[in-house]
Formats: structure tokens, C-alpha cells, sequence
């Protein structure tokens, strides 16, 4: 006849006495051949080996009559020693669940969003031109050997390191993208964990002296953000230049004198404002507006 996990467990305990002191003399009796669960780490704590005994037949630990008090005490807790790494982890912030950002953090956040990406798909495709036309430039057929032979020697050699260049650049600056728009994305929770001091005076105030990137940072974007954008700006504008130079250079070497006249003069209008609107123009606004 089958005995029930209860009888099993009352077996177990039967050999052990009254005392929870003499738990230890009796279990070479109860185990022939070594406790069925590791020994307990430092602190040691005996009471715990009846309590692992009721939960290897299936013995609920609060219901069983034969554990002493104090196993049913720790019954559903998980004891961890001093050394655990557990212990040593940071502690879990309090989330708002139902926290929203600011309106006008959320707008500066958008926009830096969809920025970032449509960067990264420009640069992603701009890379991909690059990578198409090494293999247009390296080949001898696509030059005049009546002018420049056969080696890839001076302009050419210049050709192709700059595409390569471009490529790279590229590749970086799709990167540099995906980093951004995840920071930003961890704006909403960052700022959701501030204390209630923060959010206290956010409401109290409604008004705060910072730009647009010390904005971010306040409500819980990395602090290197600044830092992260402009290596993003200065790796997908070197891209872009690098590819235009690397076809202009290809033109002067290869197409006649008006051709030249007429793209140096579209490259020019095209790249010169970008260069203003890129980088000048917020340099001299933040000067205007620190004095």
C-alpha cells in the first residue's frame, strides 16, 4: 500500500526527537546516503533543515504540525547571506506608473527623436552608396588612362580613401543614432524614479533655465548627452562630406571644364549653408546667450 506524502513526511520526522537540537544526530538515520539538498551557508541555521524536509514531500510548511514555530516563520521567505551578491545590487527605484512628462519635454524629446532617426536611415543609405561606389573607383575601366595610367596613384588614390572614409562614417554616425534614441527613450521612466521633491518644485514652478539638452538631462537622460550628440552630428556631416568630395574629386579628374565650373558651384550652395545651420549658427546663438 502507497503511502501519502504526509505519512512520508512523519516517517522523516520520527527519528528526529522532540528537539530541534537533536535534529543533527538523527539524520544519518533518517539519510543513508547524504541529505537530498545542499548544506545551508554561513550563518547556520538548523531550523531550516526541518523546513526543506516538508517541502521535499510536498508538505505545506505552515500546516505541518511537526515543524517547530520557527520554520513556519521563515516559510515563504528567501534568506540571503551577508556576502550574496543579491545585497550588494543597487536598490529598485519607486516608479510613477501614472507619471507624464512635461509637455514641453516631450516635445524637445520628439523632436530630437525623429531627428535621430531620419539621421539613421540617411546615413544608413549613404552608406550603402559608399560601399557601391568603392567598387566603382577602384576599377581601371571607369578612368582615363590616356591621363592618369593605370596606377592608383595621387587623385585616385584620394578618391577611394574617401569614400572608404565615408563609409565608416557612415556606419558611425547610424550607430551614434540608435544610442541617441535609445537614451531618449529612457527619458519618461528616468523622470518617473526622481523624488517627490523634484516633481514638487516642477509643479510649484512650471518654468526652468536651461537649454534644450540640459532640459533632457534634468528629467533623466544621460549625462553625457551633449557629448553623444555632437559625436553623432560631427560623424554624420564628415559622412556626408566625405562622400561629396570623394564624387567631386572623381569629376575633376575625369569630366570636362564646364562640367567641373558647374558642379564645384552646386556643391558649394549645397554644402556651405548646411555647414552655417549645422554648427555656426548654434554656436553663436549659445554665446548671444550667455551674455
Amino acid at each position: 500500500m502507497l503511502s501519502t506524502p504526509h505519512e512520508e513526511h512523519q516517517v522523516l520526522h520520527a527519528g528526529r526527537g522532540t528537539s530541534d537540537h537533536d535534529y543533527g544526530s538523527s539524520q544519518d538515520s533518517i539519510y543513508q546516503n547524504g541529505p537530498p539538498f545542499p548544506e545551508p551557508q554561513a550563518p547556520y541555521m538548523p531550523h531550516l533543515k526541518p523546513l526543506a524536509i516538508s517541502l521535499a514531500v510536498n508538505v505545506d510548511p505552515v500546516q505541518d504540525p511537526l515543524l517547530p514555530s520557527a520554520c513556519k516563520e521563515d516559510a515563504g521567505t528567501v534568506y540571503v547571506p551577508p556576502t550574496s551578491p543579491a545585497t550588494k545590487n543597487h536598490i529598485i527605484p519607486s516608479v510613477k506608473l501614472d507619471y507624464e512628462l512635461p509637455k514641453t519635454v516631450t516635445s524637445v524629446r520628439d523632436g530630437w527623436q525623429w531627428t535621430c532617426q531620419s539621421g539613421a536611415v540617411v546615413s544608413g543609405l549613404l552608406a550603402g552608396a559608399a560601399a557601391q561606389l568603392i567598387g566603382f573607383f577602384k576599377s581601371d575601366d571607369n578612368y582615363n588612362k590616356d591621363i592618369h595610367g593605370g596606377g592608383p596613384g595621387g587623385a585616385r588614390g584620394f578618391v577611394i580613401a574617401s569614400c572608404y572614409a565615408a563609409l565608416f562614417l557612415n556606419i558611425g554616425a547610424t550607430i551614434s543614432s540608435f544610442v541617441l534614441i535609445d537614451n531618449l527613450g529612457e527619458v519618461g521612466f528616468s523622470a518617473s524614479v526622481k523624488d517627490d521633491q523634484f516633481h514638487t518644485d516642477v509643479q510649484q514652478t512650471g518654468r526652468m533655465t536651461v537649454t534644450q539638452e540640459k532640459l533632457l538631462v534634468r528629467f533623466g537622460a544621460s549625462e553625457e548627452w551633449s557629448w553623444m550628440l555632437i559625436h553623432w552630428l560631427i560623424t554624420f556631416y564628415a559622412g556626408i562630406l566625405s562622400l561629396t568630395v570623394s564624387v567631386l574629386t572623381y569629376v575633376m579628374m575625369e569630366e570636362p571644364l564646364a562640367t567641373k565650373i558647374f558642379l564645384i558651384l552646386v556643391v558649394a550652395f549645397t554644402v556651405v549653408p548646411s555647414t552655417y545651420f549645422i554648427f555656426i549658427r548654434p554656436c553663436w546663438r549659445n554665446r548671444r546667450r550667455r551674455a
